[in-house]
Formats: C-alpha cells, structure tokens, sequence
C-alpha cells in the first residue's frame, strides 16, 4: 500500500544529485541521555552533467556546522531536509570531488517510529527506511546523501564509542583506534556499493557470534547473555544459505551480518549488517522465517535494487516467497 501511494510522487527531476562514488562517515558522539549526535561525513562524487555548479545533498533535521570543499567553505541552503551546495568552481562531466559536511542535533525517527536513528541508556542504531517519510528511503536520518534507490557508494565508516560499547556497520572491521581520551573508534569499511538505505551502524555492549559458512564470515553482534539463544534460534542459519546460493548464485558481500538492537517492530535488512530485535532470539525456532526474509533481502534489495519506491513491492515480494 506505501509504495502504492507513492507512486509518482518520488522524483528528483528538479534535484541536482551527483553521483556518489563513497561516504566517509565519522560518527563523533552519540550522546545516550540527551540523544544528541555529532558527526563528519566526507561525500566523494562524480558529477553528471556539465557545468555543474551547485549539488543536492538529504540530511533530515540537523544544525550543519561546516560545509567544504577543498578545505575552503562553501555557501548553500537548507530547508531541513535538502542541502544545495553551490561549489566553488562549476564542474563538468566525469569531474571529482569531496564535499565535507560536519553536523549535530537529535537523533531523528520518523513519525511512525519505526525508520530513522534510535537512541536509549544503551544503544543506537539506524533503521534505513522511514515508511512515514517520502521518499521512504531513510538513510538521511544520521548523515547527508543522495538519497536515491539508483546511486550506490563504498562507505568507510569510523564509529567514537565509550568503555563497554562496540560499534558494527556494513562490511569488514578494519581497525579499532583507542583514544587518549578512553573511548575507542571502530573503523568498517563496506567495499560493495550499496544505495544509503542500506547503510548501518550499531552501538551496543557488544559481543561478537562467529562462525562461517564455507570461507563465508558470519558474525552477529549480541550480548554474551544473548549469545546461547543466538546459536539456537540460528541452528539452520546454514542450510538457509545454501538454499539461497544454489537458487540465486553467490553471496554478493564480505560477510553475512546481523545486530541484535532493542527493537520489537521487525528488522531492516542492511548489507551484511541486519538490524533485528532481541526478542526475536528466544532459543526456539519461533521466528526464523523473519532472520531468513532479511537474509533473502542480501540477493533481493541489496544486490538487486528497485529503482524506484513504487518498485519496493519486488524486493519485498522476493524476500516474503523466500521465507
């Protein structure tokens, strides 16, 4: 019915995206009482027609601090939800560039509470798709993007936590940087483009469930007193993959990805780093056709992209048949 809706209404033909190639994310602080976010995050782009002069950016609700290029800042407008940047010097077709833009303000969730950057005592993570929000596309909730099913990125993520937290985004973990001031930055790095919905990060007090499936990483991100139940609730995690590769080919990623976050309203299917609440992991098998719907999403969604928000009917057509 949401895509219904929607159905002439997304279009950026007045929009003047670029193409970006990758996002450099700095998630500075996240503060768990006032909710308050700090962050940096450097877009890489292309641009797509001639004599380009001013670029859009999505960024839901912020107070930039600073917007450069070149180290020099720049001028532009912004209505809360659209950044248009006017560059220092017109562009031309296949020309490069990094704007960098550093920001804060309340972690955002839209209206029906399910999409956006949640934040308790505990926790933070992103949902990537606001089903209040139009477009529904929703990774404009934590940092500025082209925010289009069509334009995919690499991302570099470098995720600040306290003593007690870890951080998990999409890809592979290439770093953990201590601090002098005792907290630790957790650098990812997701080297398979993907659209900004599917982009993630989870802070939590994190372990780490590993195995793998022939050379696959699989690693899901629990507390150790979740851990036990993990292991049951996934005992045919497996053959599931099986199942998947033999009817639709390779793994597309690096690595097969799940975070338990204190959520009770499903789970949102990021590039190797699903987003799924605890309670679905009771020990049983209650609920292992929704861990195997998102896991489904890697080969339709994540691989293979609807191109528009009315199209969001086959990505999830795909995954409900694959339960």
């Amino acid at each position: 019915i949401i895509s219904l809706l929607m159905i002439g209404k997304f279009s950026n033909a007045q929009s003047f995206y670029p193409d970006v190639t990758n996002y450099e994310i700095h998630l500075h602080n996240v503060n768990h009482t006032t909710k308050n976010i700090t962050a940096t995050t450097k877009v890489k782009f292309t641009v797509i027609t001639n004599n380009t002069s001013q670029i859009d950016l999505s960024l839901e609700q912020f107070t930039i601090d600073s917007l450069l290029q070149n180290g020099q800042p720049l001028t532009y407008t912004y209505n809360d939800t659209l950044i248009r940047i006017n560059l220092s010097t017109p562009m031309n077709i296949g020309d490069t560039s990094t704007i960098q833009i550093s920001y804060h303000g309340i972690a955002h969730t839209e209206a029906s509470g399910w999409g956006g950057f949640h934040v308790d005592a505990n926790y933070a993570f992103n949902m990537g798709v606001g089903f209040e929000t139009d477009p529904h596309n929703y990774g404009r909730s934590w940092y500025p993007c082209v925010e289009t099913f069509t334009d995919k990125a690499t991302y570099d993520f470098f995720i600040t936590t306290n003593l007690g937290k870890q951080a998990f985004c999409n890809g592979l973990l290439n770093g953990i940087i201590a601090n002098s001031n005792g907290t630790f930055t957790y650098n990812w790095i997701m080297n398979d483009p993907i659209p900004t919905y599917l982009a993630s990060v989870a802070i939590g007090p994190y372990t780490t469930w590993q195995r793998n499936y022939q050379g696959l990483p699989i690693e899901i991100a629990c507390t150790i007193a979740d851990s036990a139940a993990v292991s049951a609730s996934m005992i045919h995690l497996n053959d599931v993959l099986g199942y998947f590769i033999n009817a639709y080919g390779n793994y597309a990623f690096d690595k097969v990805g799940y975070c338990l976050v204190p959520f009770n309203a499903g789970a949102m299917e990021h590039a190797t780093s699903i987003h799924i609440g605890k309670v679905y992991f009771n020990g049983l098998l209650t609920y292992e056709t929704l861990w195997a719907h998102e896991l489904a999403h890697m080969w339709w969604g994540d691989k293979v992209t609807c191109e528009t928000a009315a199209d969001m009917w086959l990505n999830e057509g795909f995954a409900s048949f694959n339960e």
